[in-house]
């Protein structure tokens, strides 16, 4: 029994987690940022943000809007250094945000309080190789993750919440889930496969819902709401903005740009001979996302999350298969590669996993040391010491000391698999960027960041 005491503390725990994490974060990127301007689509979000210029399919209207207000807010730095740092912030939200959920997980999922994974599976997502790539440089997938863990984190509350009868706070929350699907929407299309997710995960923890057409209007309303910023793009486009990806003169023109008319045609016209080529790039990609050590993590954390709390793994294992299909589907230049970057939100999920893994190597760490303790011989006490036992058990003042050797555990543990990390993911990944960094800007790493960004340096 935890003491009133440590009550306090065990309450602090997640603020704390997230600061930590947000803060070694977002050094870690300030340190790797981009210094200016880029190439490919980082280099066109640099120019449109400043600007409040219209950027490729859909627009980003809210990443547009909020980045051109982070270019104020910060009083110093080049506009372009300006949009790569606004990238960073959202990489070390998303991070703390995931060592968040990781929290939450595990005190449904494990009978102990641990919280090493929480830290491991910040630093991993971080770490990744894309996701790095991504909070260096402007652009929108930083904060696309950001969104996607904002949206699970709310999910795992709301039905803790219906779980322990608490419906006030529980339609609240499904209030802001609501509006928090708005927003992802208004940022970044691959929003629309977190919802079947997310509809389904909603109705099972509150079926109730579905004949109640006044909440069902308001949650509506809630996320429609925050699409209204569209309408940015057609304003700005009909009165001719300094830069533009298309021309927007009508509304025919304002949907072809918003509802992606350039990818017609992208869809379901891949050979099925490409799809192991197209597999095994998948596969070599996930290694430098969260590394083979962390991907065998991430199966101990499923087995854990399917064994203990299967509609949650049902909830994110969806996620990521529609992702792989909609990857595996996708055209690309060379057709037996695949534009891992859409599989960003599963690599996330995969993290997630990653840390319920390490918290249950620490949970089990935990059994081993109170088994220890349970098996060793007592020492044989004194007369005088058993009188002063039986006085000390008649005692009804609550006991103030606490074992520190569960903390020290915890702290093995993140210490440890932080290493492991570090060692097979973080710094592979750092050299990396320490050599894109001083790549000259060719036609090639501008095609790195895919197709759209060819387009860019070809105009």
């Amino acid at each position: 029994m935890i003491s009133d005491r440590l009550r306090p503390n065990a309450r602090l725990l997640p603020p704390i987690l997230f600061a930590v994490v947000f803060a070694t974060v977002f050094c870690l990127y300030f340190l790797t940022l981009a210094p200016g301007v880029v190439g490919g689509d980082a280099g066109e979000h640099q120019i449109a943000v400043p600007l409040l210029g219209i950027p490729h399919t859909t627009g980003y209207p809210l990443y547009i809007l909020v980045g051109k207000l982070w270019t104020l807010l910060i009083p110093f730095g080049s506009m372009a250094w300006r949009v790569n740092l606004f990238s960073a912030l959202g990489g070390a939200l998303a991070a703390g945000v995931t060592s968040l959920i990781v929290y939450k997980l595990s005190q449904e999922i494990l009978p102990a309080a641990v919280w090493a994974g929480a830290v491991v599976a910040g630093l991993a997502l971080a770490f990744g190789l894309t996701f790095w790539q991504w909070s260096v440089i402007a652009g929108v997938r930083s904060f696309n993750i950001f969104f996607f863990a904002l949206l699970t984190l709310q999910a795992i509350t709301f039905a803790q919440h219906i779980k322990y009868n608490r419906s006030a706070s529980a339609d609240r929350i499904l209030n802001w889930l609501a509006f928090t699907v708005g927003l992802s929407l208004a940022h970044h299309r691959t929003t629309l496969f977190y919802l079947p997710s997310l509809v389904a995960w909603i109705w099972w923890y509150d079926p109730a819902l579905i004949r109640q057409p006044r909440r069902l209007l308001r949650l509506v309303l809630l996320t429609l709401a925050p699409l209204m910023l569209y309408l940015f793009i057609y304003l700005r486009g009909v009165n001719h903005p300094p830069y533009t990806h298309e021309q927007i003169t009508d509304f025919e023109s304002f949907w072809f740009l918003v509802g992606s008319g350039d990818s017609t045609g992208l869809f379901f016209s891949i050979d099925p001979t490409y799809l192991p080529a197209r597999l095994l790039f998948i596969w070599r990609d996930l290694l430098t996302q969260i590394s083979l050590p962390g991907v065998a993590l991430a199966v101990i954390g499923a087995i854990i999350l399917l064994w203990r709390y299967p509609a949650q793994f049902l909830f994110q294992a969806l996620l990521i298969v529609l992702l792989l299909l909609f990857t595996l589907d996708f055209e690309v230049v060379n057709l037996d590669e695949a534009p891992t970057w859409y599989l960003m939100p599963a690599y996330f999920i995969l993290t997630v996993w990653l840390g319920l893994g390490v918290n249950g190597i620490a949970n089990l760490a935990g059994y081993a040391y109170k088994f220890t303790r349970r098996t060793v011989s007592p020492v044989e006490k004194s007369p005088a010491a058993n009188s002063s036992s039986r006085l000390k058990s008649n005692d009804n003042l609550p006991s103030t000391t606490t074992d520190p050797t569960p903390f020290v555990l915890q702290l093995i543990v993140l210490f440890s698999f932080a290493t492991l990390l570090i060692l097979t993911l973080g710094r592979p990944n750092w050299q990396k960027q320490l050599t894109a960094a001083i790549t000259p800007l060719d036609d090639w790493r501008q095609l790195l960041r895919g197709t759209q960004a060819q387009r860019f340096v070809d105009s």
